[in-house]
């Protein structure tokens, strides 16, 4: 019965904060808002100039959006020929939960080889005083697949949390984060957390305790973000590469610093290649989606050798240029424009066919942390993220285990 109850409770919440509309608007004008403050010297451009960029990366998503939208809405809807069939919801409960806690416990088995070839943690290293780097931990075209596997098993345990209300699944969730955390990886962290979070606000009712809960949890991540960056670069250095525009206080944790500057810097880095009109017509934006071995084959114009010293950069330390970076490297503003209409089709499409069951779900969550975090980098062009979609399809989308998540009948009478 409590199985029973758990799926009958479980529901689907479509509002403004699970929206990729309002997400992707949220932003980047919160980015542009941001920037205003110049609460940095390193922020070199006028508003007006910035507001150009938001504004060509926005008004075609916002096209492609409503385009999918209308279309959407005009549609014929299809009839769908439901068959029905009398089930266990605890034995099938136990199935998927099982299947979610085997694939967790290959992860931890992967992690732990790569930890023995490597012969170190890169936390613990860094935290003894060890020169190690966190970028050559793991092997080579495989640690990009295992940590996409990583942030999946963290919202597919998230996901069993909520559905089955198995607290064991919300303990593995975090479990696997403080892996992610030990193998000082920042990025996949914020994916995780943001993937989770997803999952949360589609799977719950919104209410003021959440919403706090949400601003708690941002700030948490910002000082386990700015911990983390203290042990790497130490908190003087980075304080000193920041250029704050005012004295930072000692009592401040570096980690609101450390979230500042790197959510505008992007914005910059961008809006300066731009203003140097560095463009071209290749497709090397392409070249993150191969493993390492195949982009020196191929070569690629950027490495991880090159990658902190590109033109664009108005500081030698921040190399990131949002997700449109490379895109407009490769293929100029029309590429920017195309790349944004095409991204507001595909949000649009996930989102409207968001449902309860998990693979469905599980997508959502990815696309929506791709959404959020264009303002860094581009999922859709990334292993670490991209390879998600695939497992998720692969691992959970399941037709005989589908019939549970579409389910509120408390008689076992559901569809298969």
């Amino acid at each position: 019965m409590a199985i029973s109850n758990a799926i009958k409770n479980f529901s689907i919440h479509k509002g403004k904060l699970t929206s990729p509309l309002f997400t992707f608007c949220f932003i980047w004008f919160g980015v542009f808002i941001l920037y205003t403050l110049s609460l940095s010297d390193l922020l070199i451009f006028p508003i007006s100039e910035i507001a150009v960029t938001v504004t060509i990366i926005i008004v075609p998503f916002l096209v492609g959006y409503s385009l999918f939208t209308s279309i959407n809405k005009l549609a014929p809807k299809k009839k769908i020929d439901v068959k029905y069939s009398v089930v266990d919801f605890n034995t099938v409960a136990a199935r998927a939960l099982r299947k979610t806690r085997n694939l967790t416990f290959i992860f931890f088995a992967l992690v732990l080889v790569e930890i023995a070839i490597a012969g170190y943690i890169p936390l613990i290293s860094m935290a003894t005083g060890r020169t190690v780097s966190q970028f050559a931990f793991g092997i080579p075209s495989l640690h990009g697949f295992v940590l996409a596997f990583g942030c999946l098993l963290v919202a597919s345990n998230y996901y069993d949390y909520i559905c089955f209300k198995n607290k064991k699944s919300l303990w593995f969730s975090f479990f696997i984060i403080s892996i992610f955390v030990l193998l000082v990886t920042r990025k996949m962290i914020m994916v995780s957390f943001i993937q989770l979070g997803m999952i949360h606000l589609i799977t719950t009712k919104i209410r003021p305790k959440t919403i706090f809960l949400v601003v708690l949890s941002v700030l948490l991540v910002f000082l386990l973000f700015g911990y983390i960056g203290d042990i790497r670069t130490g908190r003087q250095l980075f304080i000193q590469l920041a250029h704050p525009s005012f004295e930072y206080p000692d009592w401040m944790p570096s980690g609101f610093m450390w979230a500042y500057i790197y959510i505008v810097t992007p914005i910059v880095n961008l809006t300066n290649a731009i203003h140097m009109g560095q463009t071209d017509t290749n497709l090397n934006f392409l070249c993150s989606l191969l493993p390492k071995v195949a982009r020196g084959a191929l070569e690629c114009v950027v490495t991880d050798e090159d990658a902190f010293a590109r033109s664009y950069q108005i500081s030698g330390a921040f190399n990131v240029g949002s997700g449109y970076i490379e895109i407009f490297l490769s293929q100029g503003i029309l590429g920017m424009v195309v790349f944004s209409f095409v991204h507001g089709l595909i949000s649009s499409y996930v989102f409207n066919r968001v449902k309860k069951k998990k693979s469905a779900i599980l997508l959502f969550s990815v696309i929506s942390q791709i959404n959020l975090l264009l303002i860094f980098g581009n999922g859709y062009f990334n292993l670490n993220v991209l390879a998600q979609i695939p497992m998720a399809v692969l691992f959970f989308n399941n037709k005989k285990l589908n019939y549970i998540y579409d389910s509120n009948n408390l008689d076992g009478v559901i569809r298969e």
